[in-house]
């Protein structure tokens, strides 16, 4: 049975399927060129262009061929001039099998008025049945570029800090993201992603989204290696913002995601 969960999780992975915010997963996935609130789990430069105090939790379940589900919550806080500081906490599960907590903290700076760098760091801790826990420990660095309506963003995940000895620990190759988005006007907002993971092929993701009335999103989006579909519907009123998505696997099936969001 743990074999079959490692596999199962090593296709989560390698699938793109770990904790995103449900806003950026209804767009195909992407994470590079976006700024806000849920820039918190995903590229952490993008949290310097964040204003305000923000929090967010969210759950999915990943496809419906297996019993994996990851809960979390992450926050933004604006501090001194041009910064910001943000938390991160989720927790994937599969019955009483394996349960892998991963929490972090990210900084991230706006300079020179149209450039935003960030660096976090990250624990994840594994805990498999009838073996101890295992801890890794990485780090996360980022970079965004804005002019006008275009933002170019690119940053690494999982950089090791140190190589763990045990075979169990929950470590992942280290990953690249490049990407661009562009908001062609207060209705349509576009986004692409070029993401590689150590020892595996480039993929390409990218994804859509249309606001049809100031309160109601709807989003849409595409990937490659292998090929999945996302869709996504976000409702927004006053400081509160909930957001469904899911990804859409041929093979191994679907992933809903829920997520709700405040700004104060």
């Amino acid at each position: 049975m743990i074999r079959i969960l490692i596999f199962i999780f090593s296709i989560i992975n390698a699938s793109g399927q770990s904790f995103q915010a449900p806003a950026l997963l209804g767009m195909g996935n992407i994470s590079a060129a976006y700024y806000g609130l849920h820039s918190t789990v995903a590229n952490p430069a993008g949290i310097a262009r964040q204003q305000d105090y923000g929090i967010s939790i969210a759950y999915q379940r990943h496809y419906s061929l297996s019993d994996f589900n990851t809960f979390g919550a992450y926050g933004a806080i604006p501090i001194l001039k041009n910064g910001s500081l943000a938390a991160q906490i989720n927790q994937s599960q599969s019955s009483n099998f394996l349960k892998e907590t991963t929490w972090g903290l990210n900084y991230s700076l706006l300079f020179g008025g149209r450039w935003s760098a960030a660096l976090g760091f990250q624990q994840r801790r594994a805990a498999w049945q009838d073996i101890a826990v295992v801890a890794t420990h990485q780090i996360t660095a980022g970079v965004q570029y804005e002019h006008n309506n275009l933002l170019i963003g690119g940053y690494l995940k999982e950089i090791p800090i140190a190589k763990s000895s045990e075979a169990m620990a929950p470590s992942r190759p280290l990953e690249v993201l490049l990407g661009v988005s562009y908001l062609f006007s207060e209705q349509v907002y576009w986004a692409t992603d070029i993401w590689w993971q150590q020892e595996e092929s480039p993929e390409l993701r990218t994804g859509l989204e249309y606001r049809f009335h100031r309160f109601y999103r709807l989003r849409g989006g595409i990937s490659a290696q292998p090929v999945q579909y996302y869709l996504g519907a976000g409702l927004g009123r006053r400081h509160l913002y909930l957001d469904l998505a899911a990804s859409i696997h041929r093979e191994l099936g679907a992933s809903p995601q829920l997520g709700l969001s405040y700004v104060f």
